[in-house]
């Protein structure tokens, strides 16, 4: 897993969707899966588990596009990596300044925190405010350099500010073996490794090129499948740029929502099921003011169908190799037809279904997360899932479709 010029190549790290709120998966020192090595982990797991950026999981999760738990592989970039190492920085300070220190800069910039809090836990709010505010940001600035500066980290009195913007491997090695540093949940660290990263989030805030020195060191020196890296950052990636969706509150209002919208959709299909004449007659009325036949959807017939998806946009997603096949059981239909393969890039599959009239997903060869996409972007309002490849399984799909897009022909 190496640097390239300088830069962090690839950088992995488990989250997963439960509920619609993204949680931390177990760390690769912590996962009891057997594995000796980080990489061979990984690639195993890009087997099972979709890949995704932060900012097209964070897209997905804005659009709150999930209806089912999901695991993903996130890849993190050098600058999504010093963001979390700012923040566990942040944590750590916390944690190490005195009460009277903790109290005055709480109470001067109004963040809630109370006695009745662990210090982590007062952590996390802090975070949460500075994140909020630039003002706060520059307070909590201040109290770095004045932490960095007045810490001695040898007899000499050389200051910590010193080492970070300064010093060597040698010398941080040194500045472990003093007993100083104590770092948060972070057990299976070994000490020096853990200081060494400590450093590289405290030079984020004032030197981000020193940062990366100290990132490429520890990388080189101790940690060349960054398995200490992740141990340090793994819980801290949804604090950084997931919790807006994960916070256990608005999840269980989401899950109670979600479970109230199921119980009105029941009572919906009951009332359906009891009143199929009444609704048929209103259907009736609403085509006659349009001046068009009546179209019943459960009625609907293969030569209907047929005159529906006439002239229409179709995209087939997923299940390359009978795209061809796909194509002339639509084109049969009169269907003007977008084929996509079923792996594309978020972006560019997103981008081709831009203005389409309904999309068939084979969802046993298609990538989740297009879906996703398209659903958090509000891109697609009418499609069908279709669970299974072959032709009987897609023309079930076509008179699905069908179904969905009638009533929206039966206003034209």
């Amino acid at each position: 897993m190496p640097w390239g010029s300088g830069l962090l190549a690839e950088f992995w790290m488990r989250v997963r969707i439960e509920g619609g709120a993204c949680i931390p998966q177990l760390s690769f020192l912590a996962d009891p899966a057997g594995y000796d090595n980080r990489e061979e982990f990984f690639e195993q797991l890009q087997e099972t588990e979709l890949i995704v950026t932060v900012s097209e999981l964070q897209e997905c999760l804005l659009g709150e596009a999930f209806d089912a738990d999901e695991a993903f592989t996130v890849l993190y970039s050098l600058a999504e990596v010093t963001q979390l190492l700012k923040d566990s920085g942040v944590v750590f300070l916390w944690m190490n300044m005195p009460f009277d220190v903790r109290q005055t800069f709480a109470s001067r910039n109004a963040i809630p925190v109370t006695r009745k809090m662990t210090p982590l836990e007062q952590a996390m709010v802090v975070l949460r405010h500075l994140r909020a505010s630039r003002h706060k940001q520059a307070e909590w600035l201040r109290i770095v350099e004045r932490y960095l500066t007045l810490t001695k980290t040898d007899a000499q009195g050389r200051t910590l500010k010193s080492l970070v913007l300064n010093g060597t491997i040698s010398e941080l090695e040194e500045y472990a073996n003093c007993g100083q540093v104590s770092y948060v949940e972070n057990a299976l660290v070994p000490k020096h490794v853990a200081t060494g990263y400590l450093l590289a989030s405290f030079a984020a805030f004032i030197d981000p090129a020193r940062s990366e020195f100290w990132l490429q060191t520890l990388w080189a020196t101790y940690d060349q499948d960054l398995r200490y890296l992740e141990q340090i950052l793994h819980t801290m990636q949804v604090e950084t740029f997931f919790r807006a969706h994960g916070d256990k509150h608005k999840s269980r209002e989401r899950s109670d929502l979600a479970r109230k919208v199921e119980e009105l959709e029941d009572e919906i299909q009951q009332l359906k099921m009891n009143h199929t004449q009444e609704i048929d007659e209103l259907m009736d009325i609403v085509n006659s003011l349009y001046k068009r036949s009546p179209i019943s959807v459960r009625q609907l017939s293969e030569e209907q169908h047929q005159r529906i998806l006439q002239g229409r946009k179709i995209a087939v997603v997923g299940d390359d190799t009978r795209h061809h096949i796909y194509r002339v059981l639509l084109e049969e239909e009169g269907a003007e037809v977008i084929l996509v393969p079923g792996f594309s890039k978020m972006n560019q599959g997103a981008d081709i279904l831009s203005g389409v009239d309904g999309v068939i997903f084979v969802t046993a060869y298609s990538s989740h997360t297009l879906y996703y996409a398209l659903k958090a972007r509000r891109q697609i309002s009418t499609y069908v899932m279709v669970n299974r490849g072959g032709m009987l399984s897609f023309k079930n799909g076509i008179l699905e479709l069908s179904k969905k897009i009638a009533p929206i022909a039966a206003l034209y």
